[in-house]
């Protein structure tokens, strides 16, 4: 009859060592996991495995989100959904200036022309 087969169980130092990871990190790992050693101060080889490697499968996770970000930030910027804040503020400057110009040369008294250019400047900022 074959002998019952003894799971391992590891200490942090035997794990880090075997794992090749520091001890601080390893030990976080398993708090940020929720993990506690056993009565002797010992985790599984599954325990161990899942503080390791969940971390990697998250990381794994946000980098494809990541990716997936910026193909579709890129879809929308070729779709000209978005326009570059430069260019945009360029474009926009000389139109800004001459609408200045306008109002300050126009037959409008010096309080309207304040009031007016006050409305407009509140305007630009409702938009932020």
């Amino acid at each position: 009859m074959p002998r019952p087969f003894k799971r391992l169980r590891w200490t942090l130092e035997v794990a880090c060592a075997e794992f090749d990871i520091n001890t601080r990190t390893l030990s976080s790992r398993l708090k940020q996991e929720g993990i506690d050693p056993d009565k002797a101060g010992h985790w599984t080889t599954k325990q161990i495995v899942r503080a390791i490697y969940n971390d990697l499968e998250a990381e794994r996770i946000r980098k494809t989100r990541a990716e997936a970000d910026q193909v579709q930030m890129q879809n929308r910027i070729t779709a000209g959904d978005y326009v570059h804040v430069e260019t945009f503020c360029k474009k926009y400057e000389v139109v800004a200036r001459e609408m200045v110009r306008i109002i300050k040369s126009s037959t409008m008294t010096e309080e309207d022309q304040r009031k007016t250019l006050l409305a407009l400047a509140a305007s630009t900022q409702k938009g932020k």
